[in-house]
């Protein structure tokens, strides 16, 4: 599968590797790089039980990486032709899916609470450094107009989080009163 492939080059090779994905094209990846994605997350989660972690609740991480990346996927392509680019969703897709790898894999490092948190930091600004060096051959744009690409595709797309989080905790919420999980302690 060559989406694990891509996905181990892009953490040590960015720039090559994405005009390698654009070049290659990549129909049908973009599943594959969700499932890349859920097995990292179910990884974190069992890791999580393992270790007897209450308070690290990946259940609703799927639904909200989910809708955060198809949401900032149509920004990108939205804003392609505005910056020379070409639109084509799929390849819109795939190039926000791997910029969510490193956070995701970053969440398996949360399990140790003494690095998790710098971990998480840092795989969340490698995954902007991904989408910056991503966002030229993937949507064919102007290599010259980029950075203010990836400025403007970034500051849209902070709404999109805080909107996919606040429909998470609002789910999570109601889950949990409705399961009693968040019931007053008897006494």
């Amino acid at each position: 599968m060559r989406a694990i492939a891509w996905t181990v080059r892009l953490l040590f090779r960015p720039a090559a590797t994405w005009r390698r994905i654009a070049d290659e094209g990549g129909a049908g990846s973009e599943y594959h790089v969700l499932m890349i994605l859920f097995a990292l997350i179910a990884v974190a989660e069992i890791g999580a039980l393992a270790t007897d972690q209450r308070d690290l609740d990946l259940t609703l991480l799927i639904p909200t990486i989910t809708l955060a990346i198809v949401t900032q996927a149509a920004i990108v392509n939205w804003l392609a032709p505005r910056f020379g680019g070409s639109k084509a969703f799929n390849r819109s897709f795939l190039l926000v899916a791997f910029s969510y790898v490193p956070g995701v894999l970053a969440l398996c490092f949360e399990l140790i609470p003494q690095i998790g948190q710098l971990f998480s930091w840092i795989g969340a600004i490698y995954g902007f450094v991904l989408l910056y060096f991503g966002l030229a051959p993937m949507m064919r744009s102007d290599a010259t107009r980029n950075s203010g690409y990836f400025l403007v595709a970034a500051a849209l797309s902070l709404p999109t989080f805080v909107v996919a989080g606040a429909i998470s905790a609002t789910v999570d919420l109601v889950l949990g009163l409705l399961s009693g999980r968040y019931a007053p302690p008897p006494g």
